[in-house]
C-alpha cells in the first residue's frame, strides 16, 4: 500500500503513532526513508502459517530460508572443493595449466546443474544430520 502526504500534514504523524504501536507489539514493521523522495516501507508478519503448525502439532518450517541455506551449503562446498584441489604436474606451468582445465570444467558442470560426486556426499551427509 502506498500513502503519500505532504511534510507537515497532521495525518502522517497519527499513522506514525500507529505504525510504532503495531511494531511494538510486533504485528509489523515499517521502514520511512527521507531525502529527495521519502518513502514508508511496511510489512505486516503473518501469524497465520505459524498458528496452523501449532495446532496440528507440526513443527513451523520456512521453505524460503531453507532454500537459502541449501544454497549456501552448496556454494561454501563448491568453494572448498575448487580450491582445495591439488593436481600432479612435473612443473609449475604444467600444475597451472592442469588445474586450470579442470577447474573452468568444474565450473561449466556446475553452472549446467551437476555437482561433483564429492560436493553432493558432503553435502547430503550434512544434510542428514541437520534433519535428525
Amino acid at each position: 500500500m502506498n500513502i503519500f502526504h505532504y511534510r507537515n500534514s497532521e495525518e502522517f504523524s497519527e499513522e506514525m503513532i500507529v505504525l510504532g504501536i503495531g511494531e511494538a507489539f510486533e504485528l509489523g514493521s515499517y521502514t520511512t526513508l527521507g531525502g529527495y523522495n521519502p518513502q514508508i516501507y511496511i510489512r505486516i508478519n503473518s501469524v497465520y502459517p505459524v498458528e496452523q503448525a501449532i495446532k496440528a502439532d507440526q513443527k513451523y518450517r520456512n521453505f524460503i530460508l531453507e532454500d537459502v541455506m541449501l544454497k549456501h551449503r552448496i556454494g561454501v562446498l563448491m568453494q572448498r572443493f575448487l580450491f582445495t584441489h591439488k593436481e600432479n604436474g612435473n612443473s609449475g606451468k604444467e600444475l597451472v595449466e592442469k588445474y586450470t582445465d579442470w577447474f573452468w570444467d568444474q565450473i561449466e558442470d556446475y553452472f549446467m546443474g551437476k555437482l561433483p560426486e564429492e560436493v553432493e556426499t558432503e553435502l547430503f551427509q550434512k544434510k542428514s544430520r541437520a534433519d535428525e
